[in-house]
């Protein structure tokens, strides 16, 4: 309950000046009405309901005694008034008699009527100072209590009953019911009329029920309506034929999206058209600059609406598009603690989908007419309409004939001068000063000192305040390749490294030599935005007998580097290193075999040369094997076609090619 204060009398109670109650009052803490030239402060009673209940009861018994002597007072101008009614005077009566009853009279009309206004003036004082609203104790119910003498309202003993004599008949009302109730719940628009039309109709056609049409249709209208709210029928035919309706009206947690969430735990995205009316782009098929209307997609955090990530696009956005934008968040955010929420049907495609199952992050669609879902992101929306699209020459707004500028008669939004890129230019701006730098009402616990007078904090300040202690949960490279790796990329190895995007990659430790095969195949993984590592995935299954490894399809073999970011010398040096490597290990196979076929020891090892001396074939098999290998990857093609010099053109597919390794099967290890 609310009492008021009149403002002087208040400064004057609580001992301030009336510069530092304005000051409460900008703040919020102090609130103020105006009646008439006076102003009064609102300030809260302690009075509990017991006692306001008790209170009131007083109150309305004090009112009905005089309401009791208000009837007395009426029932005497009654009398009195009858008393001189009849046009002349009674016999024995004369006439200064008649002039007493009637001033008496008035005399008794003017006490009701003193008294109706001094209970309705007490009222009123109960609900404009103490804001406590009192039924029944309006003027025209105290005009009918003095009158009737009854200040407690008396309950009509047939009320709810039906009092037709058709309808009275159960059997009668049954039928109507049943028929009535069946037409109005398959009615999507829950015509009530047009369900007892159809009924009637149908009744007078069927003798079974002919008593129903014999109702009059008002009347049969006001008793099933009646009828109808008493059952509940208007909630259920709305949950039969809009539950997405019926639902919206159930009771949700005002501010619990920001309150009760944590910190980078969910991400919202969500796509939207910019309210104007477009910007320029030159299409080159065409030849000329043309309008087109300008895509956001937009990732922002639930708790600060900080925005992770964004696109703008004149052209219509695929799944690839939100895929990459994805990527980025996740590789400069990390991961969401909980979820990943949408609201388009783009982001319910396989590619999407399949990208956040690898990558190890739930994704759900906003559920229907759930305000909680969906109310950071729309506001986040709203800000930037009126904070920078409302100050374009062809804003065009939501409902453009009366929101969009016109400054003419014509409805058509007005023109622009502005291209695409100063279009993308401001938003960029817009992105990383305005919106990150004014002050708003951020829902969320944790940031009251961050706050400025009017309780309001920027999302930049509450952002960087919370970053500081959140731990990121970091997802690898390898992983972030993985999620957006696409199995209709396939390469194989045609020599000991691999070229993608006209780019050489190797491996920083050799790959076994099985690996290697050009008949096994690779799906590649990579980040469309670093190019710098892939990473390969068996695209079938691959034993590997000289390490005892089995790769299943779809597992991952190995992280390849690009060379093209390193300068010349380093180049030089990582391929000298990688090849020295491989061929150790081209060596250690040979060995190896020599061992497994050499069960003979020393027979098979020695044989008497052409010369008549002894020749150690093991030896000398690895000094050729090696000098085959020198000859096949020739150091100096390879420092010349990394280095881009030399008298010729030398192509590194040829330096290392297959067919240069090919004196490798004419050694013959058992001769």
């Amino acid at each position: 309950m609310n009492k008021l204060i009149k403002f002087q009398d208040y400064c004057d109670i609580q001992g301030v000046h009336e510069r530092s109650l304005y000051r409460y009052i900008e703040a919020g803490e102090i609130q103020i009405i105006k009646m008439g030239r006076e102003r009064y402060v609102v300030e809260r009673c302690s009075i509990d309901g017991e006692e306001l209940e008790l209170i009131l009861k007083s109150k309305r018994a004090e009112w009905n005694t005089r309401i009791q002597a208000g009837n007395n007072l009426y029932n005497n101008a009654a009398e009195a008034g009858d008393g001189t009614r009849g046009g002349g005077t009674k016999a024995g009566r004369g006439i200064s008699e008649d002039v007493v009853l009637s001033r008496a009279a008035a005399e008794s009309s003017a006490q009701v009527s003193r008294i109706i206004n001094e209970i309705c003036a007490d009222v009123d004082t109960w609900k404009k100072f103490l804001g406590v609203k009192i039924p029944g104790y309006d003027k025209r119910s105290l005009q009918r209590k003095i009158k009737t003498g009854r200040t407690e309202r008396q309950t009509r003993s047939d009320k709810f009953s039906i009092k037709n004599n058709l309808l009275k008949q159960e059997d009668v009302f049954e039928k109507a019911r049943e028929l009535i109730a069946q037409y109005f719940l398959q009615d999507p628009l829950g015509s009530l009329q047009n369900a007892v039309d159809r009924a009637v109709y149908y009744a007078q056609n069927t003798e079974e029920y002919f008593e129903v049409a014999a109702v009059n249709i008002y009347t049969l209208r006001r008793q099933i309506l009646n009828h109808f709210k008493q059952s509940g029928f208007r909630t259920l035919q709305e949950y039969m034929n809009h539950y997405n309706l019926w639902k919206k009206k159930l009771a949700y947690t005002k501010g619990a999206f920001t309150q009760d969430t944590e910190f980078m735990s969910e991400y919202q995205v969500d796509d939207r058209q910019s309210d104007i009316a477009g910007a320029w782009e030159f299409n080159e098929t065409a030849g000329k600059f043309e309008l087109k209307k300008c895509m956001h997609w937009q990732v922002i955090e639930t708790t600060t609406m900080q925005v992770l990530g964004r696109q703008l696009k004149t052209t219509a956005f695929t799944e690839e598009d939100l895929v990459k934008m994805m990527m980025g968040v996740f590789k400069k955010y990390g991961l969401p603690s909980r979820r990943v929420v949408y609201d388009n049907g783009l982001m319910n495609g396989a590619r999407c989908q399949e990208f956040f199952v690898k990558c190890g992050v739930l994704a759900e669609p906003s559920k229907p007419y759930s305000p909680t879902d969906k109310a950071m992101r729309e506001r986040m929306n709203r800000f930037q309409k009126d904070e920078t699209d409302i100050y374009q020459e062809n804003f065009v707004g939501g409902a453009h004939p009366t929101e969009g500028r016109h400054r003419s008669e014509k409805l058509s939004p007005e023109l622009i001068n502005e291209l695409f890129s100063e279009t993308e230019k401001r938003y960029d701006d817009y992105f990383a000063g305005y919106y990150q730098d004014r002050p708003r009402k951020l829902g969320m616990t944790g940031i009251d000192h961050l706050r400025d007078n009017t309780g309001r904090c920027s999302i930049r300040k509450a952002f960087e305040y919370i970053w500081q202690t959140h731990s990121i949960i970091k997802i690898s490279d390898v992983k972030l390749r993985y999620a957006y790796m696409k199995s209709d990329v396939v390469k194989s190895f045609e020599n000991y490294y691999m070229t993608f995007k006209n780019e050489l990659y190797m491996p920083s430790e050799p790959l076994s030599l099985v690996l290697n095969d050009p008949s096994y195949r690779y799906m590649i993984a990579y980040d469309p935005s670093d190019y710098n590592s892939i990473d390969l995935y068996a695209a079938q299954d691959i034993q590997d007998r000289l390490t005892g490894e089995q790769i299943a399809r779809g597992a991952y073999v190995a992280t390849l580097e690009s060379m093209k970011a390193l300068d010349a010398e380093e180049k030089k040096r990582r391929v000298a290193v990688y090849n020295k490597r491989v061929k150790k290990a081209q060596v250690e196979l040979v060995r190896a075999y020599r061992e497994q076929y050499g069960t003979r020891g020393e027979i098979f090892n020695e044989a008497v040369g052409t010369d008549g001396s002894l020749v150690n074939i093991r030896r000398e098999q690895e000094e050729d094997v090696a000098q085959i290998i020198k000859n096949a990857v020739p150091m100096d093609k390879m420092d010349a076609a990394f280095k881009n010099t030399g008298s010729s053109v030398i192509n590194i597919d040829d330096a290392l090619s297959a067919e240069s390794m090919k004196s490798l099967d004419d050694i013959k290890i058992d001769d």
